[in-house]
């Protein structure tokens, strides 16, 4: 019973703060929707500019391969300066150079190169265009090989070679939501619960309600786990909410695991992150501080998840520090369960290991609460 009265509490301190509401509400749906609607991992309506020297039927048949989605043709130049000029103002991604006597050399045997200058600023966005386009212009250069030797497609049905082809599982159509949507979520219930739990103590000393709570009968550790409870359950229900408007309501993300299984690992790692909150709510003095500190905390976290930057990627002595982050166990368990349909039999190590992480950070936090408040 006094249990309940202290969430009531809980959830009259959260609806009359309107910033932290709104913060909560925007942070589960408009946050999702704009990280899995906006942040592309695949290329685009790339800008891009023609210098064609040759203007012959065979560059334009390239040239025309080259098109949209991926691709889009801002302008054709007559000239290497103005390529330079378009490329140092950044209004395009790349140029096509194709020189002189391009489908001459073509017809009578020989290498005919090409020219692609790519914008390096753009790391990501180069370096999917030029390999899109060195693909189109391999296949293309082979099926002006087998013309030329006089190989139909019906022969070439009949000779022997090698039959590669990729299946997509989980994301057969390669949508970028399936991940940017999912990683947002799990970023923003990390942020979230971390924040909440800092603020829900640091407001009670701002408003100088500590004290009188902790000389209550209420023991120290009841206010604690009171508050920790009601982080669980309302990100719970921010997190359903996501689910069900968002992943599957916009972007139609099937959802092909089990919900007690994902509500259980949730509530398990918003425990975690709990940990983290108090720490920080010992070292803050003003709930102006919280941001400042969360900020410092959540780089590590995000940083060593792995859904950044997969740990293959990372410096050797780095990937050591991987398994101190939870959000790696709950990115794991989240994407798995979620895309993959995971259930309890392959999932188990994964919430152990969260488990046992996870309650480090909160007796940690604990203790530093208790010894603070002693």
């Amino acid at each position: 019973m006094r249990l309940a009265y202290f969430l009531k509490k809980e959830a009259l301190q959260f609806f009359r703060d309107k910033a932290i509401f709104l913060f909560v509400l925007y942070a589960f749906t408009l946050d999702v929707y704009i990280a899995g609607n906006g942040f592309l991992l695949t290329l685009k309506n790339a800008g891009m500019a023609l210098f064609d020297a040759d203007r012959t039927t065979v560059s334009r048949e390239m040239t025309r391969r080259i098109q949209a989605p991926y691709f889009h043709w801002k302008r054709e130049i007559s000239s290497g300066k103005e390529a330079m000029e378009l490329l140092d103002q950044g209004k395009i991604l790349g140029v096509l150079v194709i020189p002189p006597d391009f489908q001459r050399n073509l017809y009578q045997g020989r290498d005919a190169p090409l020219q692609l200058l790519m914008d390096g600023t753009q790391i990501t966005s180069s370096t999917l265009a030029s390999s899109y386009i060195a693909q189109i212009t391999a296949r293309y250069g082979q099926e002006f090989a087998l013309r030329y030797q006089g190989i139909s497609s019906a022969t070439l049905a009949h000779t022997p070679r090698v039959d590669g082809r990729v299946r997509v599982f989980f994301n057969p159509n390669l949508e970028d939501p399936y991940f940017t949507a999912l990683d947002e979520l799990f970023m923003v219930v990390t942020m979230i619960s971390i924040i909440l739990s800092a603020t829900a103590l640091v407001r009670e000393r701002d408003y100088g309600t500590m004290e009188q709570l902790l000389v209550t009968p209420i023991r120290p550790s009841q206010v604690i786990m009171a508050k920790v409870l009601f982080t669980v359950i309302t990100l719970l229900i921010a997190s359903l909410v996501t689910l069900f408007l968002i992943l599957q309501g916009v972007f139609r993300i099937p959802f092909r695991g089990s919900y007690p299984l994902f509500l259980t690992v949730t509530a398990l790692y918003i425990f975690s992150s709990c940990g983290i909150g108090l720490l920080i709510a010992t070292l803050a003095r003003r709930l102006g501080q919280i941001g400042l500190l969360a900020i410092l905390f959540l780089a590590p976290i995000l940083f060593l998840s792995g859904g950044w930057v997969p740990p293959e990627a990372m410096p050797s002595w780095m990937v050591p520090l991987t398994y101190l982050s939870p959000l790696k166990y709950y990115t794991d368990l989240g994407l798995g369960i979620y895309l993959r349909g995971e259930g309890w039999a392959l999932a188990w190590k994964e919430i152990l290991a969260l488990a046992a992480v996870g309650s480090a950070y909160f007796l940690f936090g604990l203790l530093r609460f208790r010894k603070t408040y002693r």
